[in-house]
């Protein structure tokens, strides 16, 4: 048995670079998830963990979060999911990227992880179906090494072959990982295998190069128009009226029993602070609502702005949806309340007067107030519970609007609300609490 030298390693490497890069990404996407996100090793919160770093959810897939089925493929449930994952990927790896062109292999892989994912979403498109993993990926480059057998690649290790086979499936039934992924991954390394092969047999020449490129940017291509044919743009509504209602019950708007602690007691600091005689006392009344800083007051300074910026901007979006009179006034007031609250709150937190007008503040929230408690009103199951009763100088509000709202409200299904509970967001967008 000879020694390796030096040499014998750089050129073993550079054999395998894409198999040992594409190890490392999802080596590298795990550790950094696990270092950032406290709810990475949580069992009660893992759902929560997996959706905001990207997990393929089926209805928030097709509702246009098509990002999902890239980003599942470099998720993993565990320590040991992904370990079992990486295995089988060096398994069949190594001795399949030794025999294809790297831009091809890189090419399948990816491609295969798409269309596996992309199956799991169509076969599950009403499901609360959560997956991740790479093994549709690797199944992919499994079905193309038994397409290169079949073709007469005899050198291609069975025993390699049916190692990262077993693994992936048994990571499939230990953990039960979509399986339907796993399927429409193999298919598709199979066909595009044998594409690949086919093509190749002649070696590496310009024409063959071009026609396995030309491929697999129809097999994306193929993707990009199933996605959008497969839209699912009520889900889409409803995410957007869920995630709406929810944002108002946190901030204390809305249901005031599903606030966030401290937002309640802020909004009735600026609610006193908005009565003060002067814009100036006004002004200083706002900015004691910060003090003292505790650590409740550092939290809903990195909370509520962003939630309130993400009001208007659900608000704003809806309109492109309802586009009635009513449907629009009651948008509008949801929308300027939250504008206005956002700068209410840079003047809390920062000091900063900048387009602030007390008045029209002060009128926005009564305005809103006005709408969610007519619209509470209109609830089936109202019991005489008045979240907040009217004072005799409230704005008059029409029954039309407060209609409308309560529609827009009512317009998410369970499904969604489901969804929007669980905290369906990618990392970088939330602000973590």
């Amino acid at each position: 048995m000879t020694k390796p030298t030096l040499r014998s390693i750089g050129s073993s490497i550079c054999s395998t670079r894409v198999t040992i890069l594409l190890i490392l990404v999802n080596i590298a996407v795990f550790a950094v998830a696990a270092i950032l996100d406290p709810n990475a090793f949580d069992h009660l919160d893992q759902e929560t963990f997996l959706l905001d770093w990207g997990a393929n959810l089926p209805p928030l897939t097709l509702s246009g979060e098509y990002w999902r089925l890239g980003s599942a493929m470099f998720l993993h449930i565990g320590f040991v999911h992904l370990a079992v994952n990486m295995i089988a990927l060096w398994t069949i790896g190594r001795d399949l990227e030794r025999m294809m062109w790297w831009p091809a292999f890189l090419a399948l892989y990816l491609i295969s992880g798409l269309a596996g994912g992309l199956t799991s979403t169509l076969w599950h498109r009403h499901d609360l179906m959560l997956s991740c993993g790479a093994s549709g990926a690797i199944l992919g480059l499994v079905g193309a090494a038994l397409a290169y057998r079949l073709l007469g690649a005899k050198t291609l290790p069975v025993k390699d072959l049916l190692i990262s086979l077993a693994l992936t499936i048994c990571a499939g039934v230990v953990f039960n990982v979509d399986n339907v992924a796993h399927a429409g991954g193999i298919v598709t390394g199979f066909v595009l295998g044998l594409i690949v092969r086919l093509a190749m047999r002649e070696g590496y020449t310009l024409f063959s190069a071009a026609l396995i490129s030309g491929v697999f940017a129809g097999s994306a291509l193929m993707i990009g128009v199933v996605c959008s044919k497969s839209y699912d743009a009520d889900m889409s509504i409803q995410l957007k009226s869920a995630e709406l209602s929810t944002v108002l019950d946190d901030l204390g708007i809305g249901d005031v029993t599903h606030a966030y602690y401290g937002a309640i007691s802020m909004n009735g600091c600026t609610a006193d602070a908005l009565k003060a005689s002067t814009s100036p006392e006004k002004i200083t009344s706002l900015k004691g609502c910060s003090y003292p800083v505790t650590d409740e007051v550092k939290w809903l300074s990195r909370y509520l702005r962003p939630r309130y910026a993400r009001c208007a901007v659900l608000a704003s979006d809806l309109k492109t949806t309802f586009t009635a009179p009513s449907d629009l006034q009651a948008l509008n007031i949801v929308e300027r309340f939250c504008n206005r609250e956002l700068q209410l709150y840079n003047v809390v937190f920062d000091g900063s007067t900048s387009a602030f007008d007390p008045d029209r503040t002060a009128q926005a929230s009564a305005d809103m107030r006005t709408l969610y408690h007519n619209a509470f009103l209109l609830k089936p199951e109202y019991n005489d519970t008045d979240p907040e009763p009217l004072t005799p100088d409230s704005p008059v509000i029409p029954l039309a609007t407060s209609t409308a709202f309560r529609a827009i409200q009512d317009r998410a299904g369970e499904q969604s609300q489901a969804i929007i509970h669980a905290s369906p967001c990618p990392y970088w967008t939330c602000d973590r609490m």
